[in-house]
């Protein structure tokens, strides 16, 4: 951390530069050594970072005791973790709006100088840098802005790399966000169920309601319309589909733990009814054997008595 605090511009380096070739537009153009100063010193934002880190209340001494008594090591990567149990869309937000920021500016430092040269590049604006990250962080790519110096290549490979890992968390993010809980899920069922079964109910009415206008016609002897038979077929069948969904939602309804909970109570209630038979055996082989034993004396008498007589 010293060292990267450690490089800063100089006042007494403004005039030092150094020339660099350019083959896109066959020409050379200078940077200062300020220019890379400023381009190193963007790591200072590490720094930022690990100070926001240390203020957290996961590296407090509480945080820190509590780590110790459970083995675990209370270092960066748990308290990143920590963030994002706590608040993960914030975070992921905020890293992507600050890294836009960071690689605009480093973007703009290495491809101004290229308007010595080239007065019609884009790149010498912080506003065109911020698009041009925004568009490569979030691998749309139009093409519109490239960039033309190899400092800014070196860039834009990083920026490539950070902005699919930013891009992927978000979205596992956001997933996770969209995932329901168990009781939303339980909620969310019970909707469904109560209009599925509002379908079965009016479907039902109307089933009944045709079957009455058919009986009713034919009290009176005239033809059956054909329409009635029809309809009454379109219901029956509709019935039955929404019978069917209805019996697969239920099933699917059920969430996995749910049924797990289900499966371990019958298992439960099913050891429970052999620990009672084992135990009626149990009474029944002791009684058994009570009386086998009193058949015994009984016979013994029986024989003394015998061989007295």
């Amino acid at each position: 951390e010293l060292f990267i605090l450690f490089p800063h511009p100089n006042p007494f380096l403004i005039n030092c530069s150094f020339n660099v070739s350019n083959s896109n537009f066959e020409g050379t153009f200078s940077y200062t050594v300020n220019d890379l100063l400023n381009l190193i010193q963007l790591a200072k934002v590490y720094v930022i970072f690990r100070a926001l880190v240390v203020c957290s209340r996961y590296f407090s001494a509480q945080a820190q005791r509590v780590c110790g008594l459970l083995s675990v090591p209370s270092n960066t990567i748990f308290i990143i973790k920590s963030l994002m149990k706590t608040a993960p869309i914030e975070l992921c937000l905020t890293t992507l709006v600050g890294s836009i920021q960071v690689f605009a500016y480093a973007i703009l430092i290495c491809e101004r100088p290229l308007a010595q040269i080239h007065p019609d590049h884009f790149l010498t604006s912080f506003q065109m840098c911020i698009w041009y990250v925004f568009v490569t962080m979030t691998t749309v790519g139009y093409g519109d802005v490239v960039v033309r110096t190899d400092f800014g290549r070196a860039v834009s490979f990083f920026i490539c790399f950070w902005g699919n890992f930013i891009i992927s968390l978000l979205v596992v993010t956001i997933t996770n966000f969209l995932t329901m809980g168990s009781l939303q899920h339980k909620a969310y069922c019970q909707l469904q169920r109560h209009d599925w079964n509002e379908k079965y109910q009016n479907v039902s009415l109307e089933i009944i309601s045709v079957c009455f206008h058919m009986r009713k016609v034919m009290r009176k002897g005239g033809p059956l319309p054909i329409h009635y038979a029809i309809k009454l077929n379109q219901l029956i069948t509709e019935f039955k589909w929404i019978r069917r969904q209805n019996q697969i939602r239920r099933l699917q309804d059920v969430p996995f733990e749910e049924e797990v909970h289900i499966r371990f109570h019958k298992l439960q209630e099913e050891v429970k009814v052999a620990q009672s038979s084992l135990q009626k055996l149990e009474k029944g082989s002791t009684k058994l054997v009570q009386d086998m034993e009193k058949m015994c004396g009984v016979l013994e008498r029986e024989k003394e008595q015998m061989k007295v007589k």
